[in-house]
């Protein structure tokens, strides 16, 4: 049980973890097309 809390708290970081980089590239990209 404690194993499975664990991968699922894995798989809850990493999902984080790639929402913010795609927000991060997003926000990013925004700023650059508005500096054009």
């Amino acid at each position: 049980m404690v194993y499975f809390i664990y991968l699922f708290f894995l798989f809850f970081r990493s999902c984080i973890l790639s929402t913010g980089k795609i927000v991060y590239i997003t926000s990013s990209n925004i700023d650059f097309l508005s500096t054009i």
